[in-house]
């Protein structure tokens, strides 16, 4: 009886710790940005936006789940969401649906869904992880399922919490960044509408 007590407090404990690092949907916040231009810039996250600013976005380089490597600049051209995720966050699942109804709604728009994948957090087989993931994102249409290797962007942009979003332009730059998640379509239209699409 005591090893099932001690058992289930064990659990518990892990759950508050995997919510508490889960940004929430009433706590998503828009989050300060600095110009990332800069090679050693741990954190690109610290100078807030202006309505009419931007900045240029360094290149990131994701992977397929086949391992091939894919470049932020080949979607040049679009409006692009990034949302660092995770499978185990339900905020990040509970704004895909919105994430697919904006690209139902908006033209140019991409979302890359972009799965912060390390050795700690799906163990050695890469390929089943990544290959469920993508199974996964398919009820979402148009939703392009990525992968960052070891966190490395998601450290570039902080690593604070899952999930992060960010918005780039057509031109590459970075217009706006929230840590936490869309709390509804409304919400991400009426950013998608300010940043993006008010000409």
């Amino acid at each position: 009886m005591t090893k099932r007590i001690v058992s289930n407090i064990l659990i518990l404990a892990l759950m508050v710790i995997l919510f508490a690092g889960c940004a929430k949907d009433n706590a998503a916040k828009d989050i300060e940005s600095t110009n990332i231009t800069t090679e050693n810039s741990s954190n690109i996250l610290k100078k807030t936006i202006e309505p009419d600013e931007s900045y240029e976005v360094i290149e990131h380089i994701f992977t397929e789940a086949n391992g091939i490597e894919v470049k932020l600049s080949d979607y040049r051209g679009k409006n692009v969401i990034i949302t660092m995720w995770a499978t185990w966050c339900p905020p990040c699942l509970e704004e895909l649906p919105a994430f697919a109804q904006a690209l139902s709604e908006y033209e140019d728009l991409i979302v890359l869904a972009v799965d912060v994948v390390t050795a700690e957090n799906i163990g050695s087989d890469y390929a089943k992880f990544t290959t469920g993931v993508v199974d996964f994102l398919k009820q979402y249409e148009g939703i392009v399922p990525l992968f960052d290797r070891e966190g490395e962007v998601f450290k570039l942009y902080g690593g604070r919490a899952f999930p992060t979003n960010i918005i780039v332009n057509k031109k590459g730059e970075l217009v706006y960044s929230r840590i936490g998640a869309f709390r509804s379509i409304d919400d991400m239209r009426n950013i998608l509408n300010e940043k993006i699409y008010y000409e």
